[in-house]
């Protein structure tokens, strides 16, 4: 799937669990910590911790399934809007 610059931009306005995580959701692409969702069809969504080194262009990743910062279920996010 291409990426599209227009589901960055939602991913900004939805609903998250708390301003960290909506500070570092799909941040992935600088330096240091990002949180990375991913949706498909067969397999829903998840949602992937990545880091990455400023002098160095190696990653380093991990599925998670509770919020970093706040300890909520990712489960229920992003919730959704109206």
């Amino acid at each position: 799937m291409p990426w599209r610059q227009d589901s960055v931009a939602k991913l900004e306005t939805m609903a998250w669990c708390c301003p960290e995580f909506a500070k570092h959701i799909d941040a992935a692409s600088g330096t240091g910590l990002g949180v990375v969702y991913v949706y498909r069809a067969k397999l829903g969504k998840m949602y992937i911790a990545r880091y990455r080194s400023a002098t160095s262009e190696e990653t380093a990743g991990s599925r998670i399934y509770f919020c970093p910062w706040c300890g909520s279920d990712l489960a229920g996010w992003p919730k959704p809007e109206g």
